[in-house]
C-alpha cells in the first residue's frame, strides 16, 4: 500500500497572549492558556494589541505589563533563541586592595524555566560572567552573591584566572523582568582599566557571550572625583599629595 505523504500547514501566526494574562481585573482578557486553550475552536482568528510573554507561572507572578509576540511563535517545537534585554555591570570601589562590591542587573528575552520532572531533562539555566580579571580572589566553588533576586541561587563558583562567576537559579528567571545580584572581591594592588566583561546562559545558542554595559558614572567620594569609577574593575593609581 502506497502512503502519499504531505507536508502539514503550520501555524506561522504571533501569540495573542503568552501565558498567563497578567491583569486578572482587565474585563477583557480572562483565557488563561499558553496562547489559547486546549479547544481548537477557541484559536483566536485575529491578533489583539495585548501580547504577553510571562512564561509559565502563576498568575501573581506574572509580569503586568504587555510583550509583543514574534511572528511563528505557534509554530510546532520553535524555540525562541535567548538573549539578553538587560545586562549591566558596576563597582562600589576603584581604589587598590580594596573590598569591591560588583553589582549586575541582568533580563533576558525569554524565561528560564527550570525542569527537573524528568531525568536528563537538560533544563537547569545558569548564567556566567567572564573577564572579571585584576582582583586577588581566589577560587571558590562556594562564592556567596548578596542582595541575590529571588530566582537567584545565592552560592555561585568563582574562578579567578578568567575571572569568572558562574550564577545558577533556584526557581524560574521571568523574561524581560530585571534580576540583580552582588558579589565582593578584593582589588589588585596596582592600576588598571576596566576590562572587558562578558556574560552568557547556559540557553544563549553557541554558547556566544555578550558583552555587558558598564556603569559609567563616577562614585562619591573619590579624590577630584574622575569620571567613570563606576565601572568593574577600574583601578586607579596611587598618587602622593604634598603640600
Amino acid at each position: 500500500m502506497n502512503i502519499d505523504s504531505t507536508n502539514l500547514i503550520r501555524d506561522a501566526r504571533k501569540y495573542t497572549q503568552l501565558s498567563y494574562v497578567c491583569n486578572t481585573s482587565h474585563p477583557n482578557y480572562t483565557i488563561s492558556g499558553w496562547g489559547h486553550d486546549d479547544n481548537l475552536s477557541s484559536i483566536p482568528t485575529a491578533e489583539t494589541p495585548y501580547t504577553y510573554l510571562c512564561g509559565q507561572y502563576e498568575v501573581t507572578r506574572a509580569l503586568e505589563e504587555p510583550r509583543t509576540g514574534q511572528d511563528q511563535d505557534r509554530m510546532p517545537l520553535r524555540v525562541r533563541p535567548a538573549q539578553f534585554l538587560e545586562i549591566d555591570i558596576g563597582q562600589s570601589s576603584p581604589h587598590p586592595c580594596a573590598i569591591n562590591f560588583i553589582t549586575v542587573t541582568l533580563a533576558t528575552s525569554v524565561p528560564l524555566l527550570i525542569n527537573s520532572r524528568y531525568t536528563g531533562i537538560d533544563c537547569q539555566p545558569d548564567i556566567t560572567i567572564k573577564g572579571l580579571l585584576g582582583t586577588q580572589t581566589p577560587d571558590s566553588a562556594v562564592f556567596t552573591l548578596l542582595e541575590a533576586s529571588a530566582a537567584i541561587d545565592a552560592s555561585a563558583a568563582w574562578t579567578y584566572s578568567t575571572g569568572t562567576v558562574v550564577v545558577k537559579l533556584q526557581s524560574d528567571l521571568v523574561a524581560a523582568q530585571n534580576a540583580t545580584f552582588k558579589f565582593t572581591v578584593t582589588n589588585k594592588a596596582t592600576p588598571q582599566d576596566s576590562p572587558n566583561v562578558q556574560a552568557v546562559t547556559s540557553l544563549h545558542s553557541g554558547a556566544h557571550f555578550e558583552t555587558m554595559i558598564k556603569d559609567g558614572r563616577s562614585l562619591p567620594d573619590v579624590w577630584e572625583n574622575p569620571t567613570g569609577t563606576r565601572q568593574p574593575l577600574l583601578i586607579l593609581a596611587g598618587d602622593l599629595n604634598l603640600s
